[in-house]
């Protein structure tokens, strides 16, 4: 099948929260890009 070959990569901002939200679907592929690593300075 094609869409199995498919591959979508999608890149979001979100938290760690969010990023348990996000499921991985069968042909699709969600990164999260979560900052909660870097130390906040604000």
């Amino acid at each position: 099948m094609m869409a199995n070959r498919l591959k979508i990569f999608i890149t979001v901002r979100c938290t760690s929260h969010l990023a348990h939200e996000y499921p991985v679907s069968t042909n699709i592929l969600v990164l999260c890009t979560c900052r909660s690593r870097e130390p906040r300075n604000d």
